[in-house]
């Protein structure tokens, strides 16, 4: 694991490599309409190259994931929230990140986190677009935020 520094709700970490990697979670209560009680504590979950002067190819890395893991159960601590995680589409990789996502999911979760995923068809721009939700395991309506998460991908498919 790489050692990172954290600002508010952004994290910060370089690795061996040199690759810098900024890591962050963005209140995002647009997601959930107003009726959602837990609307507050949904943020969105960023991890981005944050520099890249060599230009180099990120490589594996075991310790990225690692770091990155580390870095979400210290957001976590804090108090409640739901993450939500949608992949980047901008370069049509979007399906690889999906893929890693769930690999460090499957990886390092201990049964402390749910994630529930939905995958919304966008025929209209060829896209396909993966989003999951995250949550502690002990979250108290978790069926109620597991069903809002359902109708969001749903209606963002056109299906009702």
């Amino acid at each position: 694991m790489y050692p990172f520094r954290k600002v508010d709700n952004d994290y910060f970490f370089e690795n061996d490599q040199g690759l810098q990697y900024e890591i962050y979670f963005v209140a995002a209560p647009f997601y959930f309409p107003e009726n959602y009680s837990f609307k507050h504590f949904v943020f969105e979950f960023v991890i981005k190259l944050a520099d890249n002067q060599k230009r180099l190819r990120p490589s594996k890395d075991p310790n990225v994931p690692l770091t990155n893991t580390s870095i979400f159960l210290d957001f976590f601590t804090s108090h409640e929230k739901v993450v939500v995680f949608s992949c980047d589409t901008t370069d049509g990789k979007q399906a690889a990140r999906h893929r890693k996502f769930n690999d460090w999911y499957i990886r390092f979760n201990d049964t402390t986190f749910l994630k529930y995923d939905g995958i919304i068809q966008d025929p209209i721009n060829d896209t396909t677009y993966f989003m999951s939700l995250i949550i502690k395991s002990n979250t108290p309506f978790i069926d109620s935020i597991e069903a809002a998460f359902r109708e969001l991908t749903d209606e963002l498919t056109g299906e009702k």
